[in-house]
């Protein structure tokens, strides 16, 4: 998520701006804070010190840096797999003995937006002055919002997701042909049928990461123009805004529990530890004809998925 600069100024300039909405704010929660001596001094004090829900601007600056870095490398990610399926489904002949090492030079592709935020956490925390500023300590009030970073955001993805798009056709059509004509080795059979599922499952990850960014896009375009004075709203929006990444970072595992058949299979074996499972007993001999007449049946279930 991208942010801007709410309230990056002294303490006191902070309480005069901010001063009336806390208060409203604080008087919202009076019922709550009445239901004993204790909490109903600590309202009266936060009354008397605005400065009390601000916190310093360097600290919320790292804090919210180290947070988004993980986020972010979503992007990296989806790009280092979206190019490492291109290329298996282009040189998918010799592609068993080059996987490792092409996987090994796209694994610091993902830790990019990682070490950029390290380095500018180091640079905020070595370059601070002596004057310290404190402000609403909230992810969506830190840090500029850089609009160019958000919208080549989104087209950055939607390429992803048309190569995604281009590799699972090519795939398909080669399965296709294959059934038909059998000249490639099991290795390479085995890369396009691994090259159709992977690109499905990313393909829907990055439908799901492409309305999660135009949802983070929209609400702090709101939260900019429209709700920055208003802090009560404003926590109430931002609030929601985050709601979209924590569904879209639960909802990563489920698909992958779904489409990853190791992923899958070790969940119900979880799940099912009392003999509710899939049975390991071997069945009747089958004929040679029968099995390839099963092989043929899971290949074409392949091709349709």
């Amino acid at each position: 998520m991208q942010f801007f600069d709410a309230e990056s100024h002294s303490c006191k300039d902070s309480s005069r701006r901010a001063g009336s909405d806390l208060s409203l704010k604080l008087t919202s929660l009076e019922p709550l804070t009445q239901l004993s001596q204790t909490n109903d001094d600590l309202h009266q004090t936060d009354h008397q010190d605005q400065c009390s829900f601000l916190e310093d601007s360097i600290r919320c600056s790292v804090l919210n840096i180290s947070k988004i870095a993980p986020l972010e490398c979503f992007r990296y990610a989806f790009t280092a797999i979206t190019i490492e399926r291109f290329i298996a489904m282009c040189f998918y002949h010799r592609y068993q003995e080059w996987k490792y090492p092409i996987a090994l030079a796209f694994i610091p592709l993902t830790w990019v937006q990682l070490a950029l935020g390290i380095k500018n956490a180091a640079a905020l925390v070595l370059h601070q002055g002596q004057k310290t500023n404190k402000s609403f300590c909230s992810s969506v009030t830190i840090s500029p919002a850089k609009y160019i970073n958000l919208i080549l955001e989104i087209p950055l993805l939607i390429c992803i997701f048309f190569l995604l798009l281009i590799t699972r056709i090519i795939s398909k059509r080669k399965m296709i042909l294959q059934m038909r004509v059998s000249m490639d080795s099991l290795s390479s059979r085995y890369q396009i049928r691994e090259n159709m599922k992977t690109s499905k499952t990313v393909f829907i990850a990055t439908i799901m990461f492409i309305i999660t960014s135009l949802l983070n896009l929209s609400g702090v375009f709101l939260l900019i123009h429209f709700l920055s004075a208003d802090l009560l709203y404003f926590a109430i929006l931002k609030e929601i805004v985050s709601l979209s990444f924590a569904i879209f970072i639960n909802a990563i595992p489920l698909l992958l529990i779904v489409r990853v058949g190791r992923m899958h299979d070790q969940i119900i074996e979880w799940l099912l530890p009392f003999g509710c499972g899939r049975s390991n007993r071997v069945g009747h001999e089958l004929s040679g004809q029968r099995q390839m007449d099963i092989m043929k049946q899971m290949w074409e279930k392949e091709i349709r998925r």
